[in-house]
């Protein structure tokens, strides 16, 4: 063989070689359009070659009149990754949560509904008022001689007379202050009628007023006065006291019995 029809053998070999990688490519276009699958190399987190769809690149043929090789697929197994293992380890912690949570709301809410189910108890019994009943000492109102009893404290004046229903004919109270001033008096809590008796330091009564039952407002002292004498309403016409009439009061009667 000549060197001429070497040469042009090589050249044939060659023009068939590409006429066959054509065809080939031809085919194998084909055939993954029609299936829509391929191979590609595998990515992180996976071991060996994974299914795909998309254009598929054709495998080199050995020689010229070699065929176009098989590429296998090996079995897909998916493997543990750090980041799978981080969203396994949340999604654990937030399950663990979740049911902590729930072991300790579920207490709470048994306790609340055990508490709202619970009668109330009833409010204790609120005390019950009584009159004050105070030491006495007699006075004399003009020339009578009255047993009165003695109210000289802050505590002892402020309850007064107050619920009596009723009082006896010559039942009487003495309301003793430490220094002369304006007074006031009112009938709060007091169901029964009153004549009120307003003294000067030196005994002398400079006002006199009837006094109503359970009446809120208050009667004030037109001038400043020591002393104040609550006696059953009638008592002083009766016995024919009016302004300007004497009271005798006992030095250790007229002295209170507060601390300065």
């Amino acid at each position: 063989m000549s060197r001429n029809d070497c040469r042009l053998q090589i050249a044939d070999c060659r023009l068939n070689r590409k006429k066959r990688r054509v065809i080939n490519r031809s085919r194998l276009a084909v055939a993954g359009t029609a299936t829509g699958i391929g191979v590609r190399p595998s990515l992180a987190g996976w071991h060996g070659h994974t299914l795909w769809r998309g254009p598929v690149r054709p495998a080199r043929a050995s020689s010229c009149t070699a065929t176009q090789r098989r590429v296998a697929v090996p079995a897909v197994r998916r493997v543990a990754t750090p980041a799978r293992l981080a969203v396994a380890g949340t999604a654990t912690r937030i399950a663990i949560k979740a049911i902590l949570c729930l072991v300790m709301v579920m207490p709470m809410s048994l306790l609340a509904g055990c508490q709202e189910k619970a009668a109330p108890a009833p409010p204790p019994p609120a005390p019950a008022q009584s009159p004050q009943h105070l030491a006495t000492a007699t006075i004399h109102v003009g020339q009578v001689p009255l047993v009165v009893e003695v109210a000289n404290t802050e505590a002892t004046r402020q309850k007064g007379m107050m619920f009596r229903t009723r009082l006896g004919p010559d039942e009487a109270m003495l309301f003793v202050f430490g220094r002369d001033s304006n007074l006031a008096f009112w009938m709060k809590n007091t169901p029964v009628d009153l004549d009120l008796a307003y003294i000067r330091a030196d005994g002398t009564i400079t006002q006199t007023e009837r006094m109503e039952a359970n009446v809120l407002d208050p009667v004030f002292s037109r001038e400043p006065v020591r002393f104040a004498l609550e006696v059953p309403a009638g008592w002083l016409q009766e016995h024919g006291v009016a302004v300007g009439t004497k009271v005798a009061i006992p030095p250790g009667v007229a002295a209170t019995r507060e601390t300065p």
